[in-house]
């Protein structure tokens, strides 16, 4: 007697679903924003580099295309948990969205930059400005 599997997922291939896939995938392509990733991706690491070297604190800055990262290391009067805490804070207060990747068991904190695919260069010195504006904030 053989058994019957009827393991799956609510909405595995789902028309709908698999339509609106195929519908961002023309608009990727059309739109040409993995070009648009990597040219405005590479703008951004040009940028945070700038940073990195006007800001000790900054250790390292790393990424490809729009998915980016910075660094942080502490101060001789600030821990660096506690500085990319308050960093993430004042990014969030002063309207950029980052994500915080902070975990002592790796000892590293990461500010992660992973924006929409139609960033423009526009936006990222925009962005740019709020990281130099909330960075000089906690350095205070």
């Amino acid at each position: 007697m053989s058994k019957i599997n009827l393991h799956g997922h609510t909405h595995s291939c789902y028309p709908l679903t698999c339509r609106s896939a195929l519908k961002n995938i023309e608009i990727i392509e059309r739109d040409g924003l993995v070009k648009n990733s990597r040219v405005v991706g590479d703008y951004l690491h040009s940028r945070l580099l700038e940073l990195k070297d006007k800001y000790p604190v900054i250790k390292d800055v790393r990424g490809h295309g729009l998915l980016q990262g910075m660094e942080l290391e502490g101060t001789s009067s600030e821990d660096k948990y506690v500085l990319g805490q308050e960093f993430y804070e004042s990014m969030l207060q002063n309207g950029l969205v980052t994500e915080l990747e902070s975990r002592k068991n790796l000892e590293n904190v990461v500010v992660v930059m992973h924006p929409a695919l139609i960033t423009s260069k526009e936006n990222v010195d925009e962005a740019v400005a709020v990281i130099e504006k909330s960075l000089t904030e906690c350095l205070k």
